[in-house]
């Protein structure tokens, strides 16, 4: 039996009955080929007809329709929708509607779609070799976001010098061995032509996932496949490269109607995802192009992603992230899914600014206050028009797309990118192999070893199904006296079986989990590849007395070391082997040596980023001259900074804006501990909820603790 629908679920429905039911009923009393013949007469009896059955007010069923259609819009406004997202207790997996999402793996999932559009780029459509790969040096193109004449691109702009690459690409095409099957005998080869298209498109559906999904907030799916790269006749271009970054450009409708003054958001690409961006436009879609016109007969357009129908529509991006997300992430997700999984990532890794960039963004274009002025809503929302012929950035739209709404944006991407382990630009790629390197080389063999393992069972699974996945686990369990002791798959060695226990491999229709006899299925009982690291892994380390008394030297610039006090010992030892969520108070006197404590873990040979609260301006510039004096890779964290240093210095006042990055370097598994520096002044305060939010070891370091708060 079918359950009728309730108000808040029918509104969408009734709209669209009502809506055929006034087209049909024009069409009768004013058939459409009659039209030229129609005089006064038949418009008079057109009026009748609509005020007697077509209007709200009389005793027809058109009337009782849109009755019930404010009903239901009525009640659809107040009724909050069924959540369907949670969270793991300690922040590193999502459920969406009982499926896991593993964050580690979401950036692994980029990164491994962009090496494979990379791949797929220079070898098979541009047939060059990964030594004589190329960049288009994004930070000296010059484009004029204002330029609104016909044709015209960032690729258009002479002084960039990227005009006219076709012929270029046919003479490497007719020099490659396999360029030259495109053209035999002085004709082109329609079948080899027919598929290297069908590879462009391939291409173009890994572009069009980067995109997608690396641009920060998502977008509706009729927005990201309307994008233009060139101007129209009517509509602008939303492909933009502004101060070195690869940009799309959308608008956002709510409130255009009536005020006409839309949002423009500008989504900022990584580096990587910009290039292969902007490499594509420049060099094989202009051959693209001109194949598609001479086999298909047809092929000029203005959009990215478009065929003979025009531009591609949602269904096309929807088959897109499911194949990728269940090829990587092992669960399918459609475009509505991945809305609803991204805006719930960004809001935990990201922060509030994932949203709140939107709002400071309204003042810029001087429109009235609406109720909803939420970024993720309005960034993830159509307004009054939808399609091609809406999404476009239409010509009034450009003079909207300020230096203000670029700042307010941008860092919102940045933060995205860290999330997802790709660089923004070249400046920040070379920053961050500059100051991230200590950091990576005390763990890089283990990351290295982990993602070896990764693919090795991946590909086991490719090769051999279930299976093959079961004999390599079988070849892997640990032996002791000749006696073998499995091991319960997904769990740590420490909880091994003091008895022989085969894997038990699940009929076929029982699902891919294996799961040993006397286990339940859930996230305890998956394989360890999928598992995020705990606290316990990130702190798990035992610092030796030799290495602490090396740091110390480090951090004191003397060779012969020793404590203040026997207390100041007491507390950095706790400090080095904590590893736990609870607090931990240590009480010195002024000139005790409180510094000591979050200095010295920063110079260990694997020191992750400690974080240091300072709540006053004086105290914060000389903890920050003596660090750097030590030697020690720190800053001081201020808005839009995305790099990783082995001490982070941050003052209350931007506590709040902090927490994103924390957050990053918390799912990277990078943060290490938070220290709180003057820690009494902090207990009553809302920044110290905020900092107890991270789920790394806090320390509270005073002179002066109260007997009573």
């Amino acid at each position: 039996m079918f359950r009728l629908r309730q108000a808040n679920d029918f509104s969408y429905m009734l709209a669209g009955v009502v809506y055929c039911t006034r087209v049909l009923a024009i069409e009768v009393i004013l058939p459409s080929d009659q039209r030229q013949e129609q005089n006064d007469e038949d418009d008079k009896r057109f009026r009748q007809v609509r005020d007697e059955y077509l209007a709200d007010g009389t005793y027809s069923v058109v009337s009782k329709m849109i009755s019930l259609l404010a009903y239901g819009k009525t009640i659809a406004l107040s009724h909050n929708n069924t959540g369907s997202v949670s969270w793991s207790l300690d922040r590193t997996v999502v459920q969406y509607r009982g499926r896991p999402i593993y964050l580690d793996r979401v950036g692994e999932m980029m990164q491994n779609v962009v090496r494979e559009a990379e791949d797929k780029l220079w070898a098979e459509l541009m047939w060059t070799k990964t030594d004589d790969r190329f960049e288009i040096p994004l930070e000296k193109l010059e484009n004029d976001v204002t330029f609104t004449k016909r044709g015209v691109s960032f690729i258009a702009n002479r002084a960039n010098g990227l005009r006219d690459k076709r012929g270029w690409m046919l003479e490497r095409a007719f020099a490659h061995p396999e360029g030259k099957k495109l053209h035999r005998s002085g004709t082109w080869s329609k079948g080899v032509v027919q598929k290297y298209l069908r590879q462009v498109d391939r291409f173009r559906e890994l572009l069009l996932f980067c995109v997608h999904v690396t641009g920060g907030q998502p977008a509706r799916g009729s927005e990201i496949t309307t994008i233009r790269f060139r101007n129209g006749f009517l509509q602008d271009r939303n492909v933009f490269a502004i101060q070195g970054h690869m940009v799309i450009v959308t608008r956002y409708h709510k409130s255009r109607s009536q005020f006409d003054k839309p949002k423009v958001i500008p989504r900022f690409l990584p580096w990587k995802v910009g290039q292969l961006l902007a490499v594509y436009l420049t060099y094989v879609q202009p051959v693209q192009e001109y194949l598609s016109e001479q086999v298909r007969g047809f092929g000029f357009s203005d959009y990215v992603w478009s065929n003979e129908y025009g531009p591609w529509g949602t269904d096309r991006l929807t088959k897109i992230i499911t194949r990728e997300t269940e090829k990587w992430l092992g669960t399918r997700l459609t475009t509505l899914d991945y809305r609803h999984v991204a805006i719930s990532l960004g809001r935990e890794v990201v922060g509030d600014q994932f949203a709140r960039g939107y709002i400071e963004e309204t003042s810029e274009i001087e429109e009235a206050k609406v109720d909803e002025d939420d970024g993720l809503k309005i960034s993830a929302r159509r307004g009054g028009e939808i399609g091609a012929n809406r999404y476009g950035v239409s010509l009034d739209v450009i003079k909207h797309l300020s230096s203000r709404s670029i700042d307010t944006f941008r860092p919102t991407s940045m933060q995205w990118h860290v999330f997802l382990g790709l660089v923004s630009s070249r400046q920040a790629a070379a920053a961050g192999q500059k100051r991230g390197a200590h950091l990576r080389s005390g763990s890089s063999s283990v990351s290295s070893e982990r993602q070896q393992e990764d693919r090795r069972m991946a590909l086991m699974l490719q090769n051999n199904g279930i299976h093959g996945w079961a004999r390599m686990l079988e070849q892997s369990r640990h032996v002791e006296g000749g006696n073998s002791s499995g091991w319960h798959v997904g769990s740590e060695p420490s909880h091994r079986r003091s008895s022989p226990c085969p894997l038990y491999i699940p009929p076929p229709g029982c699902g891919s989990g294996l799961i040993t006899p006397g286990t339940t299925s859930g996230p305890e009982t998956l394989p360890l590849w999928h598992r995020s690291r705990n606290l316990a892994s990130v702190n798990r380390r035992t610092i030796g007395e030799e290495e602490m008394k090396q740091a110390m030297r480090q951090a004191l610039g003397v060779d012969d070391v020793s404590f203040r006090s026997d207390s100041q010992r007491e507390g950095l030892e706790a400090v080095l082997s904590k590893d736990d969520l609870a607090p931990l108070v240590v009480v010195l006197p002024t000139g005790g040596g409180k510094s000591l404590l979050f200095m010295v873990p920063a110079c260990l040979r694997d020191p992750g980023i400690t974080v240091v609260v300072v709540p006053y301006r004086a105290l914060l510039d000389n903890l920050l001259l003596k660090a750097k004096a030590a030697g020690i890779d720190c800053f001081e964290w201020k808005r839009g900074e995305v790099n990783p240093a082995a001490l982070v210095f941050v003052s209350t006042d931007v506590v709040s804006p902090f927490m994103s990055y924390a957050r990053v370097m918390e799912v990277k598994h990078l943060l290490r501990r938070v220290s709180v520096d003057e820690s009494h002044l902090k207990f009553t305060s809302s920044n110290w909820r905020a900092v107890r939010g991270l789920r790394r070891p806090t320390i509270m370091l005073t002179a002066t603790l109260p007997i009573m708060l």
